[in-house]
């Protein structure tokens, strides 16, 4: 309980009893008792003040202030508004013998004054004008801070990051064959998703004054061809089997597989569609695909299984462990030293210690050792 101070009326002028605080309450403040004084009109002793306060123990002290004759003084209130105007709080200051109390609509006229109209707490009031804590800050009225909401974000279902990325072995070792750099998708697949959205919710201070909430800002798709946005236009969905890529903050999807070279730059390749080589399928390495593949360099040693047809453009050179597997045709300027199958028919202007297996073959030129 804080230390409060009371004045006290008789015949041979006014009083100030000053009682202690208890427990950890806050002492008098010589300040605001002296704004009291003044307000109710009692000449004082300053210096009588601060030193009654000084050697205050724990026992109540009488000061006396003047011989004068007064009427009872009612008790008195008072209200102060925090720098933020988000608080408001009132003091309450005990009256004389006599002197009348206050009730809660001098309170609320009093808070109207001040010009405090919003987040008005009649539930501490109630208990004050019940407890009455003297010298005591009790907040009366609290306004809002405005929410702050929450911006749109568009969450991606596939591997955003474009680097090339070699796959551990168990071992520990590299495998430079798997870059996992390919995303396929399949027809109908979200591959992104808009999450709304939430506008904050205004505030407002102890004078009614609005606190507007921050502005929260939309998302939208940025996207090319073989794409559609759901009907809600929250989902981003593929119309086509295929693979996935981000560019640029821009998601594109594409059915054809195209690259410059099959090598160390792109690993080996499996995908879901057709796949498109502009240059050269290097030594060692791999594309197997469900659907076409479209060489226009040289395969060197390397291993092509599509599920439609293998189109070569300036030939194989198998170097004896090279292989085509076709679902279709395999059609190539020369096949060398190389292991070849296709359901349809093989085409090559030359067919070199290669072991073809076909349903049905036209060719223009074999040459066998």
């Amino acid at each position: 309980m804080n230390g409060y101070f009371q004045i006290q009326i008789n015949e041979k002028g006014v009083s100030l009893l000053l009682s202690p605080p208890i427990g950890e309450g806050d002492k008098i403040c010589v300040a605001e008792l002296k704004e009291y004084l003044n307000r109710i009109g009692v000449p004082y002793d300053v210096m009588a003040i601060n030193s009654a306060l000084s050697s205050m123990g724990e026992e109540e002290v009488v000061l006396f202030l003047a011989p004068m004759k007064m009427q009872p003084v009612d008790e008195k209130c008072n209200v102060y508004i925090e720098a933020d105007k988000m608080t408001a709080i009132l003091r309450m200051y005990p009256p004389s013998a006599g002197g009348a109390a206050v009730d809660k609509a001098q309170i609320m006229d009093l808070l109207e004054q001040f010009k405090v109209r919003a987040g008005i707490d009649e539930d501490a009031i109630l208990m004050a004008l019940e407890e009455r804590p003297y010298c005591t800050d009790i907040v009366v009225a609290r306004g809002k801070l405005p929410t702050p909401g929450r911006d749109a974000s568009i969450v991606y279902y596939f591997e955003t990051n474009n680097a090339a990325r070699p796959e551990l072995n168990e071992d520990g070792t590299v495998d430079f064959f798997k870059l996992n750099n390919l995303h396929q998708c399949t027809k109908g697949q979200i591959l992104a998703e808009i999450i709304p959205e939430e506008k904050g919710e205004d505030g407002f201070d102890v004078y009614g004054s609005a606190m507007l909430a921050r502005e929260v800002h939309k998302a939208v798709f940025d996207y090319g061809r073989n794409l559609e946005k759901s009907k809600d236009g929250l989902k981003l969905i593929s119309l086509v089997d295929g693979h996935v890529s981000f560019v640029n903050n821009a998601v594109f999807v594409t059915d054809v597989y195209s690259v410059e070279n099959v090598g160390t730059s792109t690993g080996n390749i499996e995908y879901h569609g057709n796949v498109e080589v502009k240059g050269n399928v290097c030594e060692n390495f791999s594309v197997k695909t469900d659907g076409s593949v479209f060489v226009s360099g040289v395969v060197e040693g390397a291993v092509i299984e599509a599920g439609g047809d293998i189109i070569i453009a300036r030939g194989m050179h198998g170097q004896n462990k090279g292989r085509l597997k076709a679902g279709g045709n395999i059609i190539a300027k020369f096949i060398s030293a190389a292991e070849v199958e296709a359901a349809g028919f093989v085409e090559a202007e030359q067919i070199i210690n290669a072991k073809v297996t076909e349903e049905r073959m036209s060719m223009l030129m074999r040459e066998k050792d």
